[in-house]
């Protein structure tokens, strides 16, 4: 059986992850796996409309609310990936910029999902986060003690 690995990796993160993967030790801090060890949660958030529910002003204000209700938590989650037309939130033009950099700044880590921002077109508007490939996204989602989906 051979692994595969997606695109995005640099040759240094390419032999990290393939010894990681071989060994079954847990992935470093300098890994794109890797999320703060600060916070007991240690699940994701997967958001991939910049709404919840319908695509109104309601749905996107509820968005809105939880994202920034998340800053006046103890327990932040691991990650907040963003995939699909959410990877617009973690643009210049997005009003939850600041919130999502404070966020990350807590130790939250953001994946931003690669094929969602070529397909979009936005390579050089996130302004936020690490983007990263839907394979590592699988991986960060199998790994985490429990998945939340907005």
């Amino acid at each position: 059986m051979s692994l595969t690995t997606p695109e995005c990796f640099e040759e240094k993160d390419l032999q990290y992850y393939l010894g990681a993967l071989r060994s079954g030790r847990p992935f470093a801090e300098s890994s794109p796996l890797a999320g703060s060890d600060t916070h007991k949660f240690r699940g994701a958030i997967i958001i991939c409309q910049p709404y919840i529910g319908a695509p109104d002003a309601l749905g996107e204000e509820l968005l809105h609310n939880v994202i920034t209700g998340l800053n006046n938590l103890q327990e932040l989650p691991r990650f907040l990936i963003f995939m699909h037309e959410a990877v617009r939130l973690c643009t210049e033009s997005s009003t939850l910029l600041p919130t999502l950099q404070l966020l990350q700044k807590r130790g939250c880590s953001l994946r931003i999902c690669e094929h969602s921002v070529q397909k979009l077109s936005l390579n050089d508007e996130i302004k936020v986060g690490h983007v990263v490939s839907t394979h590592l996204i699988l991986e960060i989602c199998l790994k985490s003690e429990k998945v939340i989906r907005f």
